[in-house]
């Protein structure tokens, strides 16, 4: 999944809402002015989804090569989700634990 898919699905998941799309950002509406939404790659964006929705990091090993996994837990289920980046990994699990 592409950044900017990952950013999009998490606008949708948290009721952003999206003004425009160029063919690498999405621009969400706030207060003041539209703002480009990237928490899978800005922390101060990013970082507050990891409280909100109350996911676990870790660093894993997978054939010699650090990754970083993300898990969330609904009371259903455990989405786990591992990443280049721990910022992805973190959008990837919220998104599983999300479905369309």
């Amino acid at each position: 999944m592409k950044n900017k898919d990952i950013n999009e699905r998490i606008a949708e998941i948290e009721n952003k809402t999206i003004l425009s799309r160029t063919s690498s950002e999405i621009f969400i509406a706030t207060k003041s002015w539209p703002v480009v939404f990237n928490p899978v790659e800005d922390w101060a964006q990013g970082g507050l989804l990891i409280e909100k929705h109350k996911v676990t990091l870790d660093i894993v090993q997978v054939e010699g090569k650090q990754y970083w996994e993300a898990m969330k837990v609904n009371e259903c289920s455990v989405n786990i989700k591992v990443a280049d980046t721990p910022l992805k990994a973190v959008m990837l699990a919220i998104i599983a634990a999300n479905p369309e």
